[in-house]
């Protein structure tokens, strides 16, 4: 619209509500198709819910058999009147790319996350024999190079993971469950004070073994 103001052209919208398109059929536009199809069930299948409903109501009305059936309503129509017999789980499906994923995958939510906050990579040796090597590699993906420290954000956080390892008992080291809850909740405070976000935490542990 900005576009065709430059033109020179005036655009009138539905923002004053003088005009409105929804693309939905009127009442009368509906009571026709019910007159030309003559349903024995009317279902609904396409608007917000007041729509739907306002649908089934201008159908019982005339005496049609009518049900609203929300995403993931399964409706028995073998009878004379339409029965809801179960509700399953329906959402959104998109296509990342080639592939096509739920809206209930994680996936999106992830994404969302990750940007929002940013994602931080720790990896980090352990010396089966000797214990824990006392040095962390982060990198950082969509966070500031410094924080309120004034140093690299990357640096701060190795400094006090580095601490947390040196000081670390024999059985947190041999625990890679307890090592990442500790490295995730490590690097995700520093972030929070010195930058003011919680990043996404990708924890990489090595083991090395004595051959």
């Amino acid at each position: 619209m900005n576009a065709f103001s430059e033109m020179g052209v005036d655009v009138f919208d539905a923002d004053d509500g003088t005009y409105h398109v929804s693309g939905h059929a009127n009442r009368p536009d509906i009571e026709a198709v019910h007159e030309l199809l003559k349903p024995r069930i009317v279902i609904p299948m396409h608007g917000e819910h007041m729509h739907l409903r306002e649908h089934a109501t201008i159908a019982a009305n005339k005496g049609l058999a009518s049900i609203i059936a929300t995403n993931g309503t399964m409706v028995d129509i073998t009878g004379e009147l339409p029965v809801v017999v179960e509700r399953i789980e329906a959402s959104r499906i998109y296509l990342d790319g080639s592939v096509l994923i739920g809206a209930m995958d994680g996936v999106v939510r992830d994404r969302i996350r990750m940007a929002l906050n940013g994602h931080a990579i720790v990896s980090i040796i352990v010396d089966e024999d000797d214990g824990l090597l006392p040095d962390a590699l982060v990198e950082t993906m969509g966070l500031p190079e410094r924080g309120r420290a004034g140093v690299p954000l990357a640096d701060h956080i190795e400094a006090e993971l580095s601490e947390f390892l040196e000081r670390a008992d024999n059985a947190t080291a041999q625990s890679d469950k307890r090592l990442e809850e500790a490295i995730r909740k490590i690097t995700r405070q520093v972030s929070m004070e010195e930058i003011g976000k919680k990043p996404e935490v990708t924890v990489v542990i090595s083991r090395l073994a004595a051959e």
